[in-house]
């Protein structure tokens, strides 16, 4: 039999016998109380900056390694058991003194910011579960109701609850590759009601053929049926601070914002965290493998070490300015891929990515050696760590074009140090990407520098971005190291495009007038026949 198909009969018979056994108890501590969920579950960080639209997402316990996810037709599908969180908005507290409400023109910035966050955060939150279901859920797709709010009562420690099963409809390849297939995640939920809130738990799992619940029914509803609350009872945090992790956190600004981040992990096993001068660092291990979490630690502090020196370059390249943002931010760094992927929602091929929105860095380690292994981990945390300063360098609200932005991340990917000394080694893998697109060029099917100098994100990511990456960067290492490897074939009217451009991008963040500042008075016609010349022949020179 196919190890795959064996792989989703062998879960669906776990899940479906020996219920009892197979139920792990774990603590919500934020919500004050304590589900049970499937051995094969772990309790994963909810993605940081994810309470933007007010989301109802507290807790999941979902599939963290390779063997315990659902995989058919090659398509990876993720199963397991959400605790959401629906309570009634409380009264702002900024704009109010002893004589009554404070009008907008004496206000603060922090507390028009906090008004409009909180009026823009209503205005996206669900009411409750029901409400959520309709109207407000992100994953719903054709959704058909089996049961919808059936009233169940309090049986012994269990509170009442109102009963939800429910499937939605999906797609994907079928089997020959050939076309696409149905398939349908099936979900059973609880709703519990309580004076100021309502906590839902919900498990969702994909059936194939017909949407029918299989064998999983008396399981799923064990999970569940499991809440209780915890009354007064105090929770210890499972991740607890030192003066030895929270050393660099010596400013109050600092010390407000690793208490704040570390509400991510404190009741979650498998993770702890440091502070080095620019990052607060988030690290995991297999939670049911303790011993691990040593070689977890070390790794982290390897990466989170190289990091820091690779400042050094971006200080270099891009001297700090008046005015530049001071966050102190997230580095985390998961134990394996599967991890990586949950928490982040990312597909196979993403290996690491920053959010400006939460500021967040995030990557993982490839022990398998499937992306370069530590090497390759080095190069993609170089390449999102010039993301996260650019962000703090540009400011917020400034969009790099994707040429210069990823081509500079994997510029900067591609440097080592090794004895107190950097050394730059071209990037290869994009190498290989700049063969190909040479090969376009003979085809005419080449994408002109003058154009793309001028695409935005839509047009540059897709099912070619690939080779735009790889062009992105040949241009930046052009633009960086042409002057020294070209010699004579060189015009020294290149060598302040990529200076034009940051400085017209910090004036005023205008995409187009940076283009037209950078690019304005270029020959492109003799900037391309000389870039072609550099990709096919030069580049690999160290």
């Amino acid at each position: 039999m196919h190890s795959r198909k064996l792989s989703i009969l062998l879960l669906a018979a776990t899940m479906s016998s020996a219920a009892h056994a197979q139920l792990k108890t774990h603590t919500v501590g934020k919500l004050g109380i304590k589900v049970k969920a499937h051995k094969k579950l772990s309790a994963v960080p909810l993605k940081l900056g994810n309470d933007a639209l007010g989301a109802a997402l507290q807790a999941k316990f979902i599939p963290t390694a390779e063997r315990d996810f659902i995989i058919k037709n090659n398509t990876k599908f993720d199963w397991g058991l959400h605790v959401l969180l629906f309570e009634r908005p409380k009264a702002a507290t900024t704009g109010k003194t002893d004589r009554g409400e404070i009008a907008d023109k004496d206000k603060s910035k922090e507390d028009l910011e906090a008004e409009a966050r909180l009026a823009f955060i209503e205005r996206y939150r669900a009411k409750n579960f029901l409400d959520y279901l309709n109207d407000r859920d992100p994953s719903r797709k054709n959704r058909v109701f089996v049961s919808k709010g059936k009233a169940v009562k309090a049986k012994g420690k269990r509170p009442a609850y109102r009963y939800y099963e429910y499937y939605d409809l999906g797609s994907m390849n079928d089997s020959r590759g050939s076309g696409r297939e149905a398939f349908w995640y099936y979900h059973f939920a609880a709703a519990y009601r309580f004076d100021d809130r309502e906590i839902a738990l919900v498990f969702h799992w994909p059936v194939f053929k017909k949407p029918k619940p299989d064998k999983l029914k008396s399981t799923a509803k064990r999970m569940i049926e499991s809440l209780k609350l915890l009354g007064s009872k105090t929770v210890a945090a499972t991740v607890k601070g030192s003066k030895a992790k929270d050393r660099f956190a010596n400013t109050p600004e600092r010390r407000k914002t690793l208490d704040k981040a570390l509400e991510n992990i404190k009741n979650i096993k498998g993770w702890d965290y440091f502070t080095s001068p620019n990052y607060i660092c988030f690290y995991s291990w297999d939670a049911k493998k303790p011993a691990k979490k040593s070689k977890s630690l070390t790794f982290a502090r390897t990466i989170t070490k190289q990091m820091e020196n690779v400042r050094e370059l971006y200080l270099k390249y891009y001297p700090p300015k008046q005015g530049l943002s001071k966050y102190y931010p997230v580095l985390r760094i998961c134990h394996n891929q599967e991890l990586f992927s949950s928490y982040g929602g990312t597909s196979r091929g993403v290996v690491g990515w920053f959010n400006p929105g939460s500021k967040e860095l995030v990557i993982f380690n490839d022990t398998e050696g499937v992306y370069g292994g530590k090497k390759g981990v080095k190069s993609v945390a170089f390449h999102e760590g010039w993301h996260q300063y650019a962000d703090s360098y540009f400011g917020d609200g400034v969009r790099l074009h994707r040429w210069f932005d990823e081509g500079t991340g994997d510029w900067f990917g591609s440097w080592n140090k090794v004895g107190g000394k950097w050394s730059y080694k071209p990037n290869m893998g994009r190498i290989r990407g700049v063969e190909s697109i040479v090969l376009q060029v003979k085809q005419n099917q080449h994408v002109p520098l003058r154009d793309i100098i001028s695409w935005n994100k839509a047009r540059f990511y897709g099912p070619r971005a690939v080779y735009y990456y790889a062009q992105g960067y040949a241009m930046v290492d052009f633009f960086r190291r042409g002057r020294r490897l070209m010699k004579k074939q060189w015009n020294r009217a290149w060598d302040n495009i990529l200076d034009n451009y940051r400085k017209s991008m910090l004036a005023d963040g205008d995409q187009k007038k940076a283009i037209e500042v950078a690019f304005g008075k270029i020959d492109m016609d003799a900037l391309e026949e000389a870039w072609k010349l550099y990709v096919t022949s030069v580049i690999s020179k160290k």
